[in-house]
């Protein structure tokens, strides 16, 4: 395996009632799963993230590649971020790491 992962566009294949498979996209050619997106998108209204009665902390993806956090001199890269008066707030999903 000498190419990075991923390698190409994920696919999903579900069977349907009449025993023929449908093929699904399920990341762009970016490389994003589309889940990830909409779960990014869902957390941006959690409430740790209120600021006011209708104003939210925005979570900053890197839709364009992941985002870089250094702590205890380490690298760890996360789906996004958010910064808050309580501190830095990491979102990751399904991690392969």
């Amino acid at each position: 395996m000498m190419q990075e992962m991923p390698v190409g566009r994920p696919l999903y294949y579900k069977r349907e009632s009449n025993g023929h498979f449908k093929r699904k996209l399920v990341a762009g050619y970016d490389g994003w799963s589309y889940q990830c997106l909409d779960w990014l998108n869902y957390m941006q209204y959690s409430p740790e993230l209120k600021k006011g009665s209708n104003d939210y902390h925005t979570i900053i993806s890197a839709v364009h590649g992941e985002h870089t956090v250094t702590h205890d001199g380490k690298n760890y890269t996360v789906d996004g971020y958010c910064k808050t008066p309580t501190g830095l707030m990491l979102y990751e999903y399904l991690g392969c790491r």
